[in-house]
């Protein structure tokens, strides 16, 4: 519960030899604990028939915090998620990036640079 989910090319998260893959992060256990885990599902190309097995992927270097209700959106770039909730209720206002590391089966989380600017209505 409370999860988000996005489809990203395979090279994103260091399989290059599987053209997409489902990315799911964080959400909230049957325990109501907050989670902060990353788990892919390869989806194999059409045709091939290949078994579908959820796997956890374990990103180098720092971590997003446990969190449930943030957004999630699959880019060319990368998979990035903003904001959500902790486990204490506390809203987030963070933006993760996950890539890839450049070496097989390797991917990163790094928090990208952003620069706002005043979108207030006129």
């Amino acid at each position: 519960r409370g999860h988000s989910c996005s489809i990203v090319p395979g090279r994103l998260v260091g399989i290059p030899d599987v053209a997409q893959v489902l990315i799911v992060f964080g959400g909230v256990d049957s325990d109501g604990a907050v989670l902060g885990d990353t788990h892919m599902l390869p989806l194999p190309a059409p045709g091939r028939g290949a078994p579908l097995r959820w796997e956890q992927l374990r990103p180098s270097g720092a971590v997003p915090a446990g969190r449930a209700l943030h957004c999630a959106c699959g880019l060319r770039s990368g998979l990035y998620i903003v904001g959500g909730c902790d486990a204490g209720g506390v809203l987030l206002h963070d933006t993760w990036a996950l890539g890839s590391t450049g070496a097989a089966g390797g991917a990163r989380w790094t928090t990208p640079q952003l620069e706002c600017n005043d979108v207030s209505p006129a």
